[in-house]
């Protein structure tokens, strides 16, 4: 035991260290990790230290599954779930990336890096400029008709409503309640994948578009360069879409 214990570099680290606590990287796959070990567990059983040891060779993480049926269909695709507090960290995750990207990578020289920090902190929008729309790209002709659901057979909210993930129901009873026309087409693919993520439903003689909120910045700025009205639907206001429906 004795000799198990003055071999250990770590108890030759212990002795050397002034500090009430040491934090020590241990490795798996050396003979060394077996004599820490051994020397740990001997003196934590004489109780001349307490240890504990953070991952390992194979770290697992335990999860209680209150409910494995609702994870299994969410797996296969039965169900889909989704959480806005998780969407919109995961929106910001990928923004400051893609800024810091931007600001390390396409930036050139001092002045350019100076704005763009002095844009950014002044809130306006750093990754995609206001794009300046000469003529209007018509929505019609840009979704892939034959992919896409319409909604023609369809004459009131109340018909779509099962359509539609639960959360979203209550935004569209105030669509319904504020006279907003009911779209033409629902789950929206587009022609030659200028839009990556598909738009909740459509009104595409007015060129407007509502997305699930997870659509990416960009595909929204892909729609603004075309002059198309595009919303995330906890985000859209009932006002501003009645005035693009007119």
């Amino acid at each position: 035991m004795k000799k198990s214990i003055t071999k250990s570099s770590l108890v030759s680290k212990m002795s050397m260290c002034d500090a009430d606590e040491l934090i020590e990287f241990i490795g798996v796959t050396s003979g060394e990790s077996d004599l820490n070990t051994i020397a740990l567990k001997l003196l934590s059983l004489f109780e001349f230290i307490s240890y504990e040891v953070q991952g390992g060779q194979e770290p697992q993480i335990f999860i209680r599954l209150n409910d494995p049926n609702k994870l299994r269909a969410i797996v296969k695709g039965e169900i889909k779930y989704s959480n806005n507090y998780v969407i919109k960290a995961k929106q910001k995750h990928e923004r400051d990336v893609d800024v810091l990207l931007k600001f390390f990578t396409a930036l050139n020289g001092s002045k350019e890096r100076w704005d763009f920090v002095e844009n950014y902190f002044l809130g306006e929008d750093v990754l995609y400029e206001t794009p300046v729309v000469s003529a209007v790209s018509p929505l019609a002709n840009a979704i892939e008709k034959v992919k896409s659901y319409s909604l023609a057979p369809y004459q009131n909210w109340d018909d779509i409503y099962s359509f539609f993930e639960d959360d979203m129901l209550s935004i569209l009873m105030q669509f319904k309640d504020n006279n907003i026309p009911m779209p033409d087409y629902m789950s929206i693919c587009f022609k030659k994948d200028i839009i990556k993520s598909r738009a909740l439903i459509a009104w595409s003689e007015k060129n407007t578009l509502i997305f699930d909120n997870d659509v990416s910045d960009k595909d929204l700025s892909i729609c603004a360069s075309k002059g198309w009205n595009a919303y995330r639907i906890f985000d859209v206001e009932i006002g501003a879409l009645n005035g693009v429906l007119k």
